[in-house]
C-alpha cells in the first residue's frame, strides 16, 4: 500500500542522520510531507494538508528568473538571483497560511528537525564545495561567484523562526539528548 511504501522511504532517509526518538520523529515528518504532496495532487479539502497554497510562489518565481535572465550580466548574478529567490517557497510554505501555523509547527518544528538542518548538508561550508566543485569544472572566466548574502538567505530558509515574521514560530528549546539523538554519524560539520 502507498503508506507502507511512503514509510519504508521516509525510514530509509532518517537512518542516516537520525537515531533514538529522533529517528520515528523524522519518519513521522517525512510521511507526512509525502501525504501533503500527494493531498495536493488529489485536491484535498482540508488546508492545512496539502501544498497548492505555493504553486503561484513558484510560478511567480519562473517568471522572475526568465525576466532576470535576460537581463542579467552573468551567469553568476543568475545563480545567485535564483538562489535567492528560491526562499520565497519555504517562506510561502511556512507563513503563507496563517491557519495553518499550528500544524505546521507541530508536524515539522522540533528539537529533532532543527538539529537535523543544522548538520544536514544545506550548510554553507557544504553549499562553498559544491559551488568549488563546479568551478572546478568551468573556465576561470566562467566561475560561479556566490555571494556571501545568497548563502545566508539559503542556509536560513528551512528554519521557520528565521524565515517568517518574529513571533509566528518559536525556535524549539533542545536539550542536550536531543542534540545528540539527532545525529548517528558525525561527519554533516556542526
Amino acid at each position: 500500500s502507498g503508506i507502507n511504501a511512503e514509510y519504508g522511504v521516509a525510514k530509509s532517509a532518517s537512518m542516516g542522520f537520525c537515531q533514538g526518538g529522533c529517528r520515528l520523529e523524522l519518519n513521522d515528518m517525512l510521511v507526512y510531507f509525502v501525504e501533503m504532496i500527494d493531498n495536493s495532487l488529489r485536491n484535498s479539502k482540508d488546508e492545512c494538508s496539502h501544498m497548492r497554497h505555493i504553486s503561484d510562489t513558484v510560478y511567480e518565481l519562473i517568471d522572475n528568473v526568465v525576466t532576470y535572465a535576460a537581463e542579467a550580466d552573468s551567469v553568476s548574478d543568475v545563480v545567485n538571483f535564483v538562489l535567492r529567490r528560491m526562499t520565497s517557497i519555504p517562506r510561502a510554505w511556512w507563513c503563507g497560511r496563517e491557519e495553518c501555523v499550528d500544524k505546521l509547527d507541530m508536524k515539522f518544528n522540533s528539537c529533532c528537525s532543527l538539529q537535523m538542518l543544522k548538520k544536514a548538508p544545506n550548510r554553507e561550508v557544504n553549499m562553498r564545495r559544491i559551488f568549488g566543485m563546479v568551478n572546478g569544472l568551468l573556465e576561470e572566466e566562467e566561475q560561479l561567484q556566490i555571494k556571501r548574502k545568497t548563502y545566508s538567505m539559503v542556509h536560513k530558509m528551512l528554519m521557520p523562526d528565521r524565515v517568517c515574521d518574529t513571533g509566528v514560530y518559536e525556535q524549539p528549546i533542545c536539550d542536550g539528548e536531543a542534540k545528540k539523538a539527532t545525529l548517528m554519524y558525525g561527519y554533516y560539520g556542526n
